[in-house]
């Protein structure tokens, strides 16, 4: 299930109001679904795409953050300023 099926799946059975004339029969989830409102499997692999887009998240800031320093100098000239003024 792709994260964008897991996200319609969560807002289907959530009762999203953006999703009221979907049914069961709409979701991606229909073929593993309990209907007992469980939803325990749906929930582990929902909390596991979010802890890895959270996980992904932090990688990016800190790449993020190298390559604002590898550019900094380069910035500062650019903007007209002496490297380390503002």
């Amino acid at each position: 299930m792709t994260p964008a099926e897991m996200v319609l799946t969560l807002r289907i059975c959530g009762n999203h109001p953006k999703y009221d004339s979907f049914t069961c029969k709409d979701c991606p989830w229909i073929q593993n679904c309990d209907h007992d409102g469980g939803g325990a499997e749906l929930s582990l692999r929902a909390a596991d795409i979010i802890e890895n887009l959270l996980k992904e998240v932090e990688r990016l800031k800190k790449y993020e953050q190298a390559i604002d320093q590898i550019l900094k100098p380069d910035a500062d000239e650019m903007m007209g300023r002496e490297a380390g003024k503002k």
